[in-house]
């Protein structure tokens, strides 16, 4: 009986602790939700002014005429766009054989040699007595 008794009391204070550390976790859990439903009103009242300030300033422009203004430059806009596209377009468009191909030389036929040096052939170098180049001795195979 006395072992028992005992396994009561150790688990009646770690429930206790248990206890206090729920509520305690709660009052906190409470405290932070407050702070957040603070912020959030002062969120949702600095939106209102700033949308009762978007809507001051559309009234104004408008009984400023500005949209007259505006309007105009957009469409001028527009019309610029218009203009760069088509050019755009037009660039991208010309057909190929309108635009000049380049000249390239074609090379002379084999048969006429006219106008031309012919080249040195490796035996005529040899005999060639003009020659600012001496003839290296030949080797023997060894």
């Amino acid at each position: 009986m006395v072992k028992a008794q005992k396994k009561e009391v150790a688990v009646k204070p770690s429930s206790d602790r248990i206890e206090k550390a729920l509520v305690e976790n709660f009052v906190s859990l409470q405290k932070v939700l407050v702070s957040l439903s603070i912020k959030i009103d002062n969120l949702t009242e600095k939106t209102s002014r700033l949308l009762d300030l978007f809507e001051a300033s559309a009234k104004s422009f408008m009984e400023k005429g500005g949209e007259n203004d505006v309007s105009k430059k957009i469409d001028s806009l527009l019309e610029q766009n218009k203009t760069l596209a088509k050019g755009i377009a037009m660039v991208y468009e010309k057909p190929e054989s309108s635009l000049p191909s380049p000249q390239i030389p074609s090379p002379p036929v084999q048969g006429s040699m006219e106008g031309y040096q012919r080249s040195v052939q490796i035996g005529e170098s040899a005999n060639i007595s003009n020659s600012r180049f001496k003839p290296l001795p030949k080797r023997e195979n060894a």
